[in-house]
């Protein structure tokens, strides 16, 4: 069960919302190995996921990458997909020109080593291959094939080119129809237990630019403090406190120095 607020950080905010009204919380330390932060940035991503993906496109894929097999630990397998992944995503866009994607880590349920998880948009589901006079190979994206000969389907230009770049060769592409049900696959992994990261200044979550990341919005003007007390805002006024649902009222303050109650 999820604790009401995050217990980590110690800072508060408020914002005075007319002359009798304030509203209060406890700010949060944002972490994903924090039980409650974990909850409330998937949450956060959920609902940018939800609004963002639609608008983009209706077909969707859901690519899953492993590490090599002789890269298995919890730190290698991460290490040879961060270094590799951005190899196969420049590889992708010579190929489809406006390609977006969210990218989130997957710790293995029945080891210690990590996966990734790619929801994407822009793709085909078959690719011709094609070599030049001057031996180059290219890809030209198709949406469907009356022939094998010379025609991959987007799974198997994973698994070779992701193989190609230095990853495992267990990979997987499935075509995702709906794209509330892409938003259901993102947001599974994005858990606490599932994002067992812990490796200093990686991203849990990433996303094409296009996507980007939620943004925070309010219409409010709020201050940060430690506690609050009656000299913050004017006589007669409520605290609203938005973690507990609680109204604190006016003479609360005729008997107690500041809230939360922890700091009187």
């Amino acid at each position: 069960m999820l604790m009401d607020f995050c217990k980590r950080y110690p800072l508060c905010a408020y914002a005075v919302v007319s002359s009798s009204r304030v509203l209060f919380t406890r700010l949060r330390c944002g972490s994903w190995s924090c039980e409650y932060c974990a909850g409330k940035n998937r949450d956060i991503w959920q609902a940018h996921l939800l609004t963002t993906l639609p608008e983009m496109s209706d077909h969707w894929y859901f690519v899953t990458l492993t590490a090599h097999e002789h890269r298995r630990s919890a730190a290698m397998s991460l290490a040879n997909i961060r270094q590799n992944i951005g190899r196969l995503l420049k590889r992708l866009k010579r190929i489809y020109n406006h390609v977006e994607y969210v990218r989130v880590y997957e710790k293995h349920p029945t080891s210690q080593a990590r996966h990734a998880h790619l929801i994407m948009s822009g793709l085909s589901p078959y690719l011709v291959k094609e070599t030049s006079r001057t031996k180059s190979v290219q890809f030209i994206p198709i949406l469907s094939r009356t022939s094998h000969r010379g025609t991959w389907a987007i799974k198997t230009w994973f698994k070779r080119t992701a193989r190609e770049c230095g990853m495992g060769y267990q990979v997987d592409c499935q075509s995702i129809e709906n794209p509330t049900k892409s938003v259901g696959y993102a947001v599974k992994y994005l858990t606490k237990s599932a994002q067992d990261l812990h490796e200093k200044g990686l991203r849990h979550v990433q996303t094409s630019r296009g996507i980007g990341s939620p943004k925070p919005e309010s219409e409010y003007s709020w201050k940060v403090c430690s506690f609050v007390t009656a000299k913050d805002f004017s006589a007669g006024t409520s605290v609203i406190d938005l973690q507990t649902g609680e109204e604190i009222p006016p003479d609360y303050f005729a008997e107690f120095d500041a809230y939360p109650p922890e700091h009187n």
